[in-house]
């Protein structure tokens, strides 16, 4: 690591230590940590994971001490934003989702797994490095950071939380381990509810939204959100969180890919459109475009399956 001094903080507030990682706490959020001479191998580590978007580790060095390390706050959160229930513009959705992806995606080159990717998991970060004044999200991975610094794990819960089954794939409450694929479709989730402002079967109770998630595909959005999106992007979040897993994308770097290509050209590529089967997409195309009114209005599907529930 680069040899230079640590910031000034001696007004900050001592914290817990997380294994050998020492800890003092700005107001502002921000965390200092520092790791023995001998673990600079572990802080250079971390700092490399800050980049890709994991840990919140976005600058450090070595002193006299030993190596430090600076964190981001870890609020507010992603479940904050969420909470509003207000459709985010889709160029930003896609940047968020984009940058989650590349971090799933490092996370499965590396054979790492940064935990369950639900809503209170994702922090509006600073920049992956000092110098880079841009915001983008990262993942806290506390458990991951806590054991890469000698943490104690702590003991095994006896299931998933109930936030982390609502975003969990079709029978992920059955007891599977939560895996890449799990939080690929978790993304898709996340994806979905930033463009819509709600979750995919956010209406239901916990046990009814598993239900209708194992049973039934995610309805489409809104019209008013629809005709909105760049070509076959609907399309693309849809098959995201498609109750089949063969039919979701394999890895999160084609995912990161396919964002970023629509980012850059304004439709989904046509080698994404072309990895569904012929007569899904055929399938995606007819179901998950507006049904018209006997008027000629158009509504949604999620529109009139409401108008029958009530």
């Amino acid at each position: 690591m680069e040899r230079h001094d640590q910031p000034d903080a001696r007004t900050w507030q001592r914290l817990a230590r997380v294994g050998r990682a020492r800890r003092l706490g700005a107001a502002s959020g921000e965390e200092l940590w520092r790791l023995p001479a001998a673990d600079e191998a572990r802080a250079e580590r971390l700092l490399a994971l800050g980049r890709q978007g994991l840990g919140g580790f976005f600058d450090g060095g070595r002193d006299e001490e030993g190596p430090w390390l600076r964190r981001a706050p870890l609020e507010p959160t992603l479940a904050a934003r969420l909470a509003t229930r207000e459709p985010m513009p889709w160029r930003e959705a896609l940047g968020i989702a984009a940058a989650l992806a590349h971090t799933l995606a490092a996370c499965e080159a590396a054979s790492l797994f940064p935990g369950p990717l639900v809503p209170e998991a994702v922090v509006w970060g600073p920049a992956r490095s000092g110098t880079d004044p841009v915001p983008r999200p990262f993942v806290a991975a506390q458990a991951l950071v806590g054991a890469l610094v000698g943490g104690d794990p702590g003991r095994a819960r006896a299931g998933p939380s109930a936030t982390e089954l609502r975003h969990a794939p079709p029978g992920q409450d059955a007891g599977a381990a939560w895996d890449a694929a799990a939080n690929r479709y978790a993304l898709g989730v996340l994806l979905y509810a930033l463009v819509a402002g709600e979750h995919p079967f956010g209406s239901s109770g916990l046990r009814h939204a598993l239900a209708e998630a194992e049973t039934l595909d995610a309805p489409p959005f809104a019209p008013s959100i629809a005709s909105a999106l760049p070509l076959g992007l609907q399309s693309y979040c849809l098959r995201l969180v498609d109750r089949q897993r063969a039919r979701r994308p394999a890895d999160a770097a084609t995912i990161a890919r396919t964002l970023e290509g629509v980012l850059a050209r304004g439709i989904v590529d046509d080698a994404a459109r072309r990895a569904e089967a012929p007569a899904e997409r055929a399938r995606h195309d007819h179901e998950h475009e507006p049904t018209a009114t006997r008027a000629g209005a158009p509504v949604s599907r999620r529109a009139t399956a409401g108008t029958a529930e009530r």
